[in-house]
């Protein structure tokens, strides 16, 4: 990582951490079935972590829920993979400050639903996701464990360090149907 990068990345972390501390939420834990609005912010590395997401949207999808797809894409264009959906949509480094903080219009729409769960299935540490995630209003967040994700996820879940996307979206739906579902085991 080149030192300008490291410099952008530390003070991006330093504001995450700032933006944290202010700014406490109540969270309200809730389930994949009792959920009627589910957001999903992930990053456009390749055309497999777009073809992940998808695969979670239908999934997640076909129990009837409301979902919206928001993408982060490292590039100043769009890939000619990503083609955008009506319940989709993506911000680039263009929309981005130099902190690596998102901003605009895009990102504010996102940001401001108040969806009752927010699936953040990243495996790398993606700080303009991050913000994104820590500033939205969902009532309940779940993504991987990480030196910063931990402050920012009421779920946060673990991963070995080889696991892949599809692992921490398997893992993030079953313990999603878990959670607060009113069944005991005996």
């Amino acid at each position: 990582m080149k030192l300008i990068e490291k410099i952008r990345c530390y003070f991006g972390f330093k504001a995450l951490k700032h933006y944290l501390e202010l700014n406490p939420r109540k969270i309200k834990v809730c389930n994949l079935q009792d959920a009627k609005s589910i957001g999903i912010l992930f990053s456009l590395y390749d055309q497999e972590s777009f073809k992940n997401a998808l695969s979670l949207e239908k999934q997640i999808k076909n129990s009837g829920k409301k979902i919206s797809l928001m993408c982060f894409s490292a590039f100043k264009v769009l890939p000619e993979f990503y083609t955008p959906k009506a319940d989709s949509e993506c911000f680039t480094l263009r929309d981005i400050d130099w902190k690596k903080m998102p901003f605009g219009g895009t990102v504010e729409r996102f940001a401001s639903q108040e969806f009752d769960i927010l699936i953040v299935p990243e495996i790398l540490e993606s700080l303009p996701v991050m913000y994104l995630a820590a500033i939205s209003k969902a009532r309940f967040k779940t993504g991987k464990t990480s030196e910063h994700g931990t402050a920012i996820y009421d779920l946060n879940i673990q991963l070995p360090v080889e696991g892949s996307q599809e692992e921490l979206i398997r893992n993030i739906v079953y313990y999603l149907s878990l959670i607060n579902n009113g069944k005991s085991e005996s």
